[in-house]
């Protein structure tokens, strides 16, 4: 069985659309153990070895608690992802993860109006047999957006969990102009590669 360990409901659906079978289990982890100020394609990559490194640790902590119930070492694959963003021209193109608050999301979004911004999902896929760790890019084109649209989203609250506050489901879709790159990428898990290894 494969099992997500992701709270991700995105990640969650874009399994379920391609039709593979599994189940999903929410670890808690801690990403700041990564430093920031990284490219974005290596931070992605160190955040995904940091989550399996706290997952194994969870489960051997849990043997008795049942968090990981039916999770089987020996017989069983584990999913772990991540994404990134990187605005060209802010921050140097460090890695964005997901902002803490609205004044943290405007300043993302503004950064990105009328610009580009590239998405950097990974991930890192733990079976009984081998160990696969995948990177995918996709680039966003964007056309100016709409200030009141944007403060919507922002009062709602809609960046929140969202690598760089970008919402290619929602609030970004109307805005962008141009795609290069898979669309599963941009929303956080490059599916056609996954699938090659299942």
């Amino acid at each position: 069985m494969l099992y997500l360990a992701s709270s991700s409901k995105i990640r969650a659906n874009l399994l379920k659309n391609a039709k593979i079978a599994f189940k999903q289990i929410s670890p808690h982890y801690n990403e700041s153990v990564v430093d920031k100020h990284l490219e974005a394609r290596i931070y992605v990559g160190r955040v995904l070895l940091a989550k399996e490194a706290q997952f194994y640790s969870q489960l051997k902590e849990s043997k008795s608690s049942g968090t990981f119930k039916g999770f089987c070492e020996s017989e069983d694959s584990v999913l772990f992802a991540d994404s990134v963003v990187s605005v060209k021209g802010f921050k140097k193109g460090f890695a964005l993860g997901k902002a803490r608050d609205k004044e943290e999301a405007r300043l993302m979004l503004e950064a990105q109006s009328g610009g580009f911004l590239s998405i950097y999902s990974a991930f890192l896929l733990n079976t009984p047999k081998f160990k696969l760790m995948s990177l995918s890019k996709t680039d966003l084109k964007l056309k100016e957006f709409d200030r009141e649209k944007m403060r919507v989203y922002i009062e709602n609250e809609g960046f929140l969990n969202k690598a760089g506050a970008v919402e290619c489901e929602g609030f970004h879709s109307e805005f962008i102009i141009e795609i290069k790159g898979e669309l599963e990428t941009a929303l956080g898990l490059d599916i056609s590669n996954l699938k090659a290894y299942l």
